[in-house]
């Protein structure tokens, strides 16, 4: 809710910005978890490049947490988007129990998290743990390999928009285009079993 309004409050004002569906690093610093978040990124047209920012935390809760770093220009390696988890899981760096929220971990989290970030990237902001057509398979875990290979896709798009801002639109053509990705005319949400939701 809070990155959705940043965003709308940038675009009402011709700023470009966009929703980030990734993990935070800053909750549990010491336990190394990599916890679900959403953060705002916009584009710092002086300096050429989008800019993190996370407008959920306030000055309290930067106190309680103990939080050194600059909310509104977040370090590179603070807030890791889906396709940057992705390369985190796979690479080996972060071990699956210690990415997610609740019992939603590891391989079927990071998965669902590709999809709802490149619709954020795509100006679709869906809601936490929303899901569609590909993402009803992730919640399920009755993945196809031609689901592995069009989730590995959609990571490489999006290390794409972190390599170059211009390969946005090969991005864009992926989502909107894409049997399984695309939102269904006649869509209503469905969501992830989360313990939040039972």
């Amino acid at each position: 809710d809070y990155s959705v309004m940043l965003v709308s409050m940038l675009r009402h004002q011709r700023v470009p910005a966009r929703v980030r569906s990734g993990v935070a690093r800053y909750f549990y610093p010491v336990e190394g978890d990599l916890e679900d978040h959403f953060i705002c990124e916009f584009w710092n047209e002086a300096e050429n490049r989008w800019q993190r920012t996370d407008a959920q935390i306030d000055s309290v809760q930067k106190r309680v947490l103990q939080l050194a770093i600059d909310m509104t220009d977040l370090p590179q390696d603070q807030f890791l988007d889906a396709g940057e988890s992705y390369d985190e899981l796979a690479s080996g760096r972060v071990k699956p129990a210690k990415i997610g929220i609740f019992d939603t971990r590891g391989w079927r989290y990071v998965h669902y998290k590709l999809v709802s970030d490149l619709a954020c990237v795509n100006s679709v902001e869906v809601l936490p743990w929303e899901a569609w057509s590909i993402c009803e398979r992730i919640a399920a875990d009755t993945l196809s390999e031609e689901d592995g290979a069009l989730l590995q896709e959609i990571a490489r798009l999006l290390a794409g928009l972190r390599a170059s801002p211009d390969r946005f639109w090969e991005a864009r053509e992926f989502f909107t285009t894409h049997p399984d990705l695309k939102m269904p005319a006649n869509y209503e949400p469905y969501y992830f079993e989360l313990p939040i939701f039972k």
